[in-house]
């Protein structure tokens, strides 16, 4: 599995490309924007011994909600997150299902995210993670949504008897779909 999260930045990319240009030919897209407060709980695990700390910040990015169905939408966001002065990219791939023909959904997918700042030696940029969240829809264009998205791999690449560091993020926000 660490191979997935060493592979280039320019196969990342190509990655995301190819996923928004899939996504949006096979099924009826809107796109939008988003924005919203993101709350970064940070954990660590030293030889037994534990550490956690939680610091707040905003995200702000793009969207593209594609209809698969009435009740089902795949939806990928590219957004800007910045906590403490640290800056990230998310990309949210998830699933939106509408609950029994009304405006509110159940969300749940991977999120990708890139620490856009140098790290220290050991440590990898790249955090993948998966999680879920609600939405609601506000008439046709603005929509209110939250989610809890768990890291499932590793910051720390050295030795795992010496550290284990992990980020989980909680996202709360508004958006606009045309």
């Amino acid at each position: 599995m660490k191979s997935l999260f060493n592979m280039s930045l320019l196969t990342k990319i190509i990655f995301i490309i190819a996923f928004f240009s899939l996504s949006s030919a096979y099924s009826q897209s809107k796109f939008g924007f988003t924005a919203g407060y993101v709350n970064g709980f940070a954990k660590a695990v030293s030889f037994g011994d534990k550490a956690t700390d939680s610091e707040s910040g905003f995200y702000a990015g793009v969207i593209l909600d594609n209809t698969a169905s009435e009740a089902v939408h795949v939806v990928a966001e590219l957004t800007y997150m910045n906590i403490n002065d640290i800056s990230f990219l998310q990309l949210p791939l998830l699933a939106k299902i509408y609950i029994s023909n009304s405006p509110f959904n159940i969300q749940g997918g991977l999120q990708l995210t890139y620490t856009l700042e140098e790290v220290f030696d050991d440590f990898t940029k790249f955090n993948i993670g998966i999680g879920g969240g609600f939405g609601y829809d506000i008439g046709e264009h603005f929509f209110a949504e939250t989610r809890y998205i768990f890291q499932l791999n590793d910051y720390f690449t050295g030795p795992d008897e010496i550290l284990e560091s992990k980020i989980n993020f909680f996202n709360i926000g508004l958006g606009y779909k045309f």
